[in-house]
């Protein structure tokens, strides 16, 4: 049985120059990490993050690649949901309470969120952008 749909945020670095094929050209992301490190599974949904920005992109993990061999980095492959050179910036994730820590990547792990964390980020996503679907409270027990 699968488990309930989890929201991550993940950290991540794209250069501004390209942004403009990524938000015109690219569909789906192949994102370099440690996936072994996380109980990250397809169906999870995904802001990508840099502490210097804040968040830029969100997408739904549609593949994740865990490496072979100890030692070796595996990816997650995200599926585009919105990006931005800055969707929700640094600024407003450290103004918020349940936000303000969550650009520190210990070992640049993915940060697990919480219902109230996912729900703060989707607030500060301003329309028309579209936003990840937001979590029932009972996908959080």
């Amino acid at each position: 049985m699968r488990s309930a749909t989890k929201y991550w945020l993940m950290p991540h670095m794209v250069h501004v120059a390209d942004f403009p094929y990524w938000s015109m050209h690219a569909t789906e992301w192949l994102v370099d990490c440690d996936a072994s490190q996380n109980d990250v599974n397809e169906g999870d949904f995904v802001y990508l993050a840099n502490a210097e920005v804040g968040v830029f992109a969100w997408g739904m993990v549609i593949e994740v690649g865990i490496p072979a061999n100890q030692g070796e980095r595996g990816f997650v492959k995200i599926s585009r949901g919105a990006i931005k050179p800055v969707l929700i910036g640094r600024t407003e994730l450290l103004d918020r309470n349940e936000l303000r820590d969550s650009l520190s990547f210990a070992s640049g792990k993915f940060n697990y969120l919480l219902n109230s964390q996912v729900k703060a980020l989707n607030s500060l996503i301003v329309p028309p952008t579209p936003k990840p679907p937001t979590p029932t409270d009972q996908q959080f027990v």
